[in-house]
This record gives structure tokens, C-alpha cells and sequence, in this order.
């Protein structure tokens, strides 16, 4: 909807450890061991050893491959463009966000440091 802003400071979500995941029809929620989460409503890849990508119509049946991100540790995060951030995680798996919505929040990352609503 936003766009993912050029200066953001991606770098405090380095290291971060993913303690909780929240499944629900709209949205699915990747929370961190601090105050740090992602919202995700909009499409998304989940990359592991095939990709797969997954729609925002098919969370709750499809976000359960991101158990495995469970326990992992945020080990890189790039913004590709202006609509698509990828993050990489200790495990070797990858979560690719998209801005895929023009008129609705695609997702939103918020913690002490950090605030995105893309």
C-alpha cells in the first residue's frame, strides 16, 4: 500500500529469535523474543527447501510450513524494492514479504526500535 521506505534501519532485526507464531484467517503474526513483530496480510513467500508461495486468501491453511521457523534467528534482511522485503533466517530459510495491496496494509513490523507499515 506504502511502499517499503529507502532509509529504514533493517539492521536491528538482525539477530532477533522467532518465539511465537499466530495463525489466523486474515493475517499471520511472526513474533520475536523481544517486543518485535511482523504482520503479515498480505502475499508472501516462505522459501525452504522448495518455494512456496503462499496467498493472503490461504494463511490459515498454508502459514503451518512456518513452523520451522520456530527458534531460528533472523540472520540477514535486504530490501529488494520498493515492494518486497526478504528475510533470512539461521536455518537456511528465507520469508519474502510483498507490498501486494493497493488499497490495504500488506504488512506491518513494529518493535522498540523499528515501525514499518508497508
Amino acid at each position: 500500500m506504502y511502499g517499503i521506505p529507502q532509509d529504514v534501519k533493517m539492521s536491528v532485526l538482525v539477530g532477533k529469535e522467532v518465539a511465537q507464531l499466530c495463525i489466523g484467517l486474515y493475517q499471520v503474526q511472526v513474533n520475536f523474543d523481544d517486543e518485535t513483530s511482523i504482520s503479515i496480510e498480505g502475499r508472501f513467500n516462505h522459501l525452504t527447501n522448495v518455494a512456496m508461495e503462499f496467498q493472503s486468501n490461504q494463511l490459515a491453511s498454508t502459514a503451518k510450513t512456518m513452523v520451522s521457523l520456530l527458534g531460528t534467528k533472523i540472520v540477514a534482511v535486504e530490501r529488494e524494492d520498493a515492494d518486497t522485503m526478504l528475510f533470512s533466517f539461521s536455518n537456511g530459510e528465507s520469508l519474502r514479504l510483498f507490498d501486494s495491496n493497493q488499497d490495504c496494509e500488506s504488512f506491518q513490523i513494529t518493535g522498540r526500535d523499528i515501525e514499518i507499515i508497508v
